[in-house]
């Protein structure tokens, strides 16, 4: 099935101002707000092992920023873009997104753990071994993106969109998979329960299902 047969999830744009103040020094603009940091573009920070847990963003953008290592853990992101950074190693468990963008974004090994995401798109980035155990997905679309080794235990997904990407050694343990379309995208050696219910209703590609029939113990050979 090509990508373009996909049933496309409308997703909300984020709503963000035509004019925000541009921002450098992130550690003073945290500092500053206390908690709420509204109507701002966040370009060229560079922070590693910091922690910013408990604050409220909205209608931001961040762009080109590396914040490795760094907490944003209980915060909550609405309307917000982020553009070519890396928050790689980072914590952003029990943390809300709604209406945000994650574009070109590397994000190896960063936790989600516990988090709401609702009406999100995450395009063209790199999400492998990302914690998303016990996340709730709502309205959302991964596409172009890698999330090999990455782990979905325990999630729910409600309308979400995949498009062409990867999903190699991902764990969906307890996560029903049902009305997911893989049929774009790489599925390789996912991890599942013991009576794979989780693949229960997924949509898959007839190599995908050859595959996944190892699931079964089953073994098809060519005519």
């Amino acid at each position: 099935m090509k990508s373009n047969e996909h049933k496309k999830i409308q997703i909300s744009k984020p709503l963000l101002d035509a004019e925000m103040e541009e921002v450098d020094d992130f550690i003073r603009l945290a500092d500053e707000a206390e908690e709420d940091i509204h109507h701002k573009y966040i370009k060229d920070v560079c922070l590693d092992k910091c922690a910013f847990s408990g604050l409220e963003f909205n209608g931001v953008v961040f762009e080109n920023c590396t914040m490795t290592n760094t907490a944003f853990t209980k915060s909550s992101f609405d309307n917000v873009v982020f553009k070519a950074c890396d928050f790689s190693y980072s914590n952003f468990s029990d943390s809300w997104f709604n209406c945000c963008e994650f574009v070109s974004v590397k994000n190896i090994s960063t936790d989600f753990n516990t988090s709401k995401l609702f009406n999100v798109k995450i395009e063209n980035s790199n999400f492998k071994y990302t914690n998303f155990t016990s996340s709730k997905f709502d309205t959302c679309a991964i596409l172009k993106s890698d999330m090999s080794d990455a782990f979905f235990a325990k999630c729910t997904f409600k309308a979400v969109e995949l498009d062409d990407s990867k999903f190699i050694r991902t764990d969906f343990f307890r996560t029903s998979l049902s009305k997911l379309d893989f049929s774009s995208s790489e599925l390789q050696s996912i991890c599942v329960s013991d009576d794979f219910k989780e693949l229960k209703g997924a949509i898959v590609s007839t190599c995908q299902a050859t595959e996944l029939s190892r699931f079964l113990g089953i073994i098809i050979k060519d005519d």
